[in-house]
């Protein structure tokens, strides 16, 4: 309270399992603190940062305090964690989003169940239209175990998440380089968007105990990764510096600013994302809200080798957070949204309409004219102690041809109605008897060609279908919802010399999609 977002601090001191929720005196005899720092970054986010606060400071959301510790070690009672949790939602209706970041030292053995824990955090996100946002947790040992910055030191089991991190329902960060700091970059990474080596990466690797047929490219933790400052390589050996750290509010007024690194700092960098969105479009489900950030993320500035290919997406998820691309569409490339509900053993069908410009103009090129992305997400009732079917939901989309929903569904021999050759649904659920775990959070990246375009008349069809597993037992069958709500997000970027300025207002125009507003406009434009 002796900071300047005590302004911006609800005066509640209601939620707490140590000491008084507004005192943060954690972080040794300077107390700089943890809490405040997170919490800034959470409220302010990255430009206020990245400009270190000159001239006017706006705030993105008011911060209320959730306590869990007043030295950052020791136990935890994950039941009154849940309750506090509770308790703040049923206070404030419309508090949704929080910021977690305290995790077990531990890290998960591979291919560990799901721990109670992480069970009752995506129980509270599926009840309570929440969103928790948690760091990987760090790990310490990457200093000392490493000389320079090598991507295989992942291949170590010790460098797995840590609990509740691997959360479904909610969304995890990791770590990446970037300290928010103009200038020169220091860090050891190969860049300021590659994952730091202290971050954690997903425990799951289905490879060690399904063949290959049966794996799920798309499950997979975390979600992304954002800034967290980085450590420096100095005289052969790896080290925390200041020139590679992040400029973190300190608690202790007397030093305002303190330089530290960690997972922490990513995570409500990436919350501060999303509390912009929900200051933008307020009546967002927050499923969207998580679609919208992994589906703005990107691998454009990471650069790894085929060698990294099966690991990377563990490292660093879907990438890095980009909060322009997440927040806004432009003239160029329109973002659009889809909210709805499916039945369980049903398919929607959508048609997603294209201008005929794309086909009747030269445009400097025929393939690859669109590049495409799109983001499945939504939450869904756990089953504890069922590390298979976890999430029972099986869903899943993909863009196809201009076909009916049996055509879709109909053996290829019969009908093709693949787009192209790779470009099918974004998981498969067809082993029955033996199923893969399914992901609830599904991205996926394809180009269009002019020739794709021409011979469907402009007109592809995107798909949604569901479908419960059969490997429930009649006790969670009895209770278990039929329906589910579902968030897709996509964005259709021009991918040609000469633009046009054309592709956000068409689309707009002829599809009955609700399109995120330009950056430079007041109100979202709906067809």
């Amino acid at each position: 309270m002796d900071t300047p977002i005590s302004t911006i601090t609800l005066q509640d001191t209601s939620f707490t399992l140590a000491g008084n929720p507004l005192v943060d005196v954690a972080g040794g005899r300077h107390l700089h603190g943890h809490g405040t720092g997170v919490a800034a970054l959470a409220a302010l986010g990255r430009e206020n940062h990245l400009n270190e606060f000159n001239g006017e400071v706006r705030a993105d959301a008011k911060l209320i305090s959730l306590k869990l510790s007043n030295t950052g070690s020791g136990y935890l009672s994950e039941t009154k964690i849940i309750q506090m949790l509770y308790a703040a939602k049923a206070k404030y209706p419309e508090l949704s989003i929080f910021v977690l970041t305290t995790c077990y030292n531990a890290p998960k053995a591979m291919n560990e169940a799901f721990s109670s824990y992480t069970y009752l955090l995506d129980k509270f996100a599926y009840e309570t239209d929440s969103l928790v946002f948690i760091c990987t947790g760090n790990n310490d040992n990457a200093v000392n175990e490493n000389r320079t910055y090598d991507l295989h030191y992942f291949e170590n089991p010790h460098t797995n998440l840590s609990t509740p991190s691997d959360s479904l329902n909610n969304v995890t960060i990791g770590g990446a380089a970037e300290n928010l700091r103009t200038g020169a970059f220091y860090g050891c990474s190969l860049g300021r968007e590659y994952p730091a080596l202290f971050t954690r990466k997903g425990h799951v690797d289905l490879s060690l105990v399904l063949s290959g047929k049966k794996s799920n490219s798309r499950y997979f933790k975390p979600d992304v990764i954002d800034c967290s400052g980085d450590i420096i390589e100095h005289r052969g050996y790896l080290d925390y510096g200041d020139d590679s750290a992040m400029h973190i509010l300190s608690a202790n007024p007397a030093h305002g600013f303190i330089k530290e690194c960690g997972t922490s700092y990513a995570a409500p960098l990436t919350a501060n994302v999303a509390a912009k969105i929900k200051g933008k479009y307020p009546d967002l489900r927050m499923q969207t809200i998580k679609a919208l950030i992994v589906n703005g993320a990107s691998f454009d500035n990471i650069k790894t080798g085929k060698e990294f290919d099966k690991i990377i997406h563990r490292i660093a998820g879907n990438g890095f957070v980009s909060a322009e691309r997440s927040l806004f569409s432009s003239e160029g490339s329109p973002t659009l949204i889809l909210e709805d509900t499916i039945e369980n053993d049903k398919m929607k069908i959508y048609p997603v309409r294209f201008p005929q410009y794309l086909i009747e103009e030269a445009l400097g090129r025929s393939q690859g004219i669109l590049k495409c992305s799109a983001t499945l997400c939504f939450s869904f009732k756990p089953i504890q102690h069922n590390q298979l079917s976890y999430n029972p939901i099986h869903m899943a989309f993909g863009f196809f041809r201009d076909q009916s929903g049996d055509q879709i569904n109909a053996p290829k021999a019969e009908y093709n109605s693949l787009i192209k050759a790779k470009l099918n649904w974004s998981q498969s659920g067809r082993y029955k008897s033996k199923p893969v775990p399914y992901s609830n959070c599904q991205k996926m990246d394809f180009l269009i060609d002019v020739k794709n375009l021409t011979e469907e008349n402009c007109t592809l069809k995107l798909a949604v279908q569901s479908r419960l597993t059969a490997q429930l037992l009649q006790s969670d069958l009895t209770h278990y919802p039929t329906e589910y709500p579902f968030s897709l997000v996509i964005n259709i970027e021009e991918n040609f010399k000469l633009h046009t300025g054309r592709l956000y207002d068409e689309l707009v125009l002829i599809n009955e999609l609700e399109v995120m507003v330009d950056s430079s406009a007041e109100a979202v434009l709906e067809a």
